[in-house]
């Protein structure tokens, strides 16, 4: 007990030589180390119940159908991970699609998820996903705007969020980026979906709060 006391007595005076001798900033980049990343607190926390990922472009769905398949394994794996809920395979959904897509188009967003034995879908709707080029040709960057929302697939209520029946509005944009370097537009593509992806999952659990460095294409808002 006395040593544990003493060691955090010369713990804080360490602390306050540093402040004395180099400032306050070396003071707060280990005060930072100690406390740990600043923690971001969900969105919306979901009832543990069977839940089913359905993301679409609703005003073009064959735009986007490439990206919303990726988006949709990508917040699938991200939610399984965090143990938020039980996430319906999003294989299902995708052959569902492919061999009956008269009547999987048939059904609304709460009689798809009673398709899959859901009792909630995690509906995104993504409004636009783009690659945009640079003069030149040679940098590209990727932009997106999503809405997401939880939709009760017994009444077709959407949970969350209960303000705004078009859902929760997510964007994404990143610098404009080299293809250099073995670095594609197809690549910049799929990690700007995977980043879309994280940042929809984080709605829905609490995550560490990213400095810039920490994203490979430097995702902002």
């Amino acid at each position: 007990m006395l040593q544990r006391y003493f060691g955090n007595f010369f713990a804080a005076a360490a602390l306050l030589l540093c402040a004395a001798l180099n400032g306050c900033a070396l003071v707060g980049a280990v005060a930072d180390k100690v406390s740990g990343d600043p923690q971001v607190p969900a969105q919306y926390v979901p009832q543990k119940e069977i839940t089913l990922v359905l993301v679409e472009n609703y005003q073009n769905p064959s735009s986007a159908a490439i990206a919303s398949e990726q988006l949709d394994r990508e917040i699938a794996s991200e939610l399984i991970e965090h143990k938020v809920a039980p996430i319906v395979n999003p294989d299902r959904v995708t052959e569902v699609r492919l061999h009956s897509p008269q009547t999987f188009n048939k059904l609304d967003i709460a009689g798809i998820g009673r398709t899959f034995g859901a009792k909630q879908v995690l509906y995104v709707d993504v409004r636009s996903f783009n690659i945009d080029d640079a003069i030149g040709g040679d940098m590209v960057k990727a932009n997106a705007e999503a809405r997401v929302r939880i939709v009760d697939a017994s009444t077709g209520r959407t949970l969350w969020p209960v303000e705004s029946q078009s859902g929760y509005p997510v964007t994404m944009q990143t610098p404009y980026i080299s293809l250099k370097n073995g670095v594609s537009e197809t690549k910049v593509r799929e990690d700007a979906t995977k980043a879309l992806g994280e940042r929809i999952a984080k709605l829905f659990f609490t995550s560490t709060e990213e400095s810039p460095s920490d994203s490979q294409l430097s995702m902002r808002n």
